[in-house]
């Protein structure tokens, strides 16, 4: 059993710099690739994202945004045969 609360920090200045709103941060996968890939193009050498390879954190990430890591509902409905994000 693991208790945690992940936090997602965000550097201002870099949105900033790559014409994003520092008020208005990522809240989906979606918004959290186009901010990363805007940050990397105008920050020389900066990434735009970083994530600890926690599996954990990983598949809490997927839940929240409602979907699923593996094919047949988690393999819930049947063995899953395909394992990816849907």
């Amino acid at each position: 059993f693991n208790s945690s609360t992940p936090v997602m920090y965000y550097n201002k200045d870099a949105f900033k710099k790559a014409g994003l709103d520092p008020e208005k941060p990522p809240q989906t996968f979606e918004e959290i690739e186009k901010a990363s890939k805007a940050i990397t193009k105008s920050n020389k050498g900066m990434k735009g994202f970083a994530l600890q390879a926690y599996g954990w954190l990983v598949e809490e990430l997927i839940a929240n945004q409602g979907a699923l890591l593996m094919n047949n509902d988690n393999g819930r409905s049947d063995t899953p045969t395909k394992v990816g994000f849907s």
